[in-house]
């Protein structure tokens, strides 16, 4: 079992107002036989109503390092603060535990000094003071209903503006630390541009002109010779006529005419220098053309012989085909032609099975037969037949590559002595290769 002194209890508010505070709590721990506890222990603290039963206003565990027996904590400084409301004025109890056991009964909680004059407020500087009324030298200023009274006026003094009497023009209200007399209000006083955002400014007030610290006024207008740019036509008189002048320069209106006369101003040429737009030619006229005559000329459609070509022709130009109406390209080539004793063009085929998957069977006890197709040489008849195998290891030692059994325009057979195993034969990679000629 252990014990506790309670050295000192210190109270620390941070506002007037109901907000979390702190204790700082002192004591001296011992065990049942007097020994002063050492190290860390598990403490306990509680607040109370009573001195006894089981209401509970605040409670939280702190682990304290001891030394000697004596230790100091901050109550209300962990993850459970302290309400300052549960501070009615009535008297609350301290309970501490270690380790679950109680150290002994309830403490009241007691002012220090300096807190018992805090009870009573002799300054308040800065921040805000939540009261249900204000009173001065006993004097009831402002009521429950946060109202200045009638008795915190002047003796004497009504409760509106109207009964200070500010009858002369410009005056204002003003407060002296004692009573509210009325003052004359500034009349020469001025604002800035940016102060005022309300309302509108009248023109009178507005420097209106023509020049750089001026503006102009929303009727004003301007000479075509102070324009920029490209006037528009909607910007035009409607009744503009010629001869107008604008920036001294004549003008034409949209709609003018010009008499035939009038060619004969153009590019210092007569009026007979021009065709009308109906004119026609004859043929004699191409004796004008270069100073050549009308026989100097070919029509449209005639022809030329090769031999009167000079140059070289375009490849576009040229007939190119196989055919005899055709020219042939300057880069073709020509293929041998076959044929067999009849004179009749043979095809020449050739290919090999796939090796590791020629498609090899198991024949007899020493021997492997595969079937090759040759279907897709579009032979019209059995065709000769070359063939030959190859491999990775040990089919020099084989017979039968080159017999061919069977032959058709579609297929032919080989087999192979001296292997009695297709897979063997596949892993391997024993493949026919062969050449077919025929029609």
């Amino acid at each position: 079992m252990s014990r506790f002194l309670l050295a000192s209890l210190l109270f620390a508010s941070t506002s007037a107002l109901a907000v979390p505070l702190q204790f700082t709590h002192q004591g001296r721990l011992s065990d049942s036989t007097g020994v002063p506890l050492q190290g860390a222990q598990n403490l306990t603290f509680s607040i109370h109503p009573t001195p006894s039963g089981p209401d509970v206003l605040w409670s939280e565990q702190y682990t304290v390092v001891v030394e000697d027996g004596y230790f100091s904590i901050d109550l209300g400084s962990g993850t459970n603060p302290i309400d300052s409301a549960s501070f009615d004025g009535s008297t609350l109890y301290l309970g501490m535990e270690r380790d679950g056991q109680p150290l002994g009964g309830r403490l009241p909680i007691v002012s220090v000094p300096y807190a018992v004059r805090s009870g009573v407020t002799t300054d308040l500087d800065g921040g805000s003071v939540d009261a249900s009324e204000v009173r001065i030298n006993g004097t009831l200023v402002i009521d429950s209903n946060g109202q200045i009274t009638t008795d915190a006026l002047p003796t004497g003094a009504g409760d509106t503006l109207a009964d200070l009497g500010c009858t002369e023009a410009g005056s204002v209200a003003q407060f002296d630390g004692l009573d509210w007399t009325c003052v004359a209000g500034a009349a020469d006083h001025s604002h800035a541009a940016s102060d005022i955002t309300t309302g509108q400014l009248d023109i009178a007030r507005i420097p209106v002109g023509t020049g750089d610290s001026e503006v102009a006024s929303g009727s004003h207008s301007h000479d075509f010779s102070a324009l920029t740019g490209t006037v528009d036509a909607s910007q035009l008189p409607g009744d503009l006529r010629d001869g107008t002048t604008i920036g001294g320069a004549a003008v034409a209106a949209a709609n003018h005419t010009h008499a035939p006369g009038d060619a004969a101003t153009l590019q210092g040429k007569a009026a007979s220098a021009f065709a009308t737009s109906s004119h026609s030619h004859d043929p004699g006229d191409a004796a004008t053309l270069q100073g050549q005559a009308a026989s100097a000329f070919a029509s449209a459609s005639h022809g030329h012989k090769f031999s009167e070509l000079t140059g070289a022709a375009v490849i576009g130009q040229l007939p190119v085909g196989t055919s005899s109406t055709t020219v042939a390209r300057g880069d073709h080539t020509h293929a041998p032609e076959a044929v067999d004793t009849s004179g009749k063009a043979l095809k020449v085929c050739s290919g090999s099975t796939k090796k590791g998957s020629t498609g090899w069977q198991n024949y007899s006890s020493n021997g492997i037969v595969v079937t090759v197709d040759i279907s897709g040489c579009g032979f019209s008849s059995t065709p000769n037949i070359v063939s030959s195998m190859s491999g990775t290891t040990s089919h020099w030692t084989m017979t039968g590559a080159s017999m061919v059994y069977n032959p058709n325009k579609n297929s032919f057979r080989i087999f192979i002595n001296g292997i009695n195993d297709s897979a063997t034969a596949e892993a391997r990679q024993y493949a026919i290769n062969w050449i077919a000629t025929g029609n």
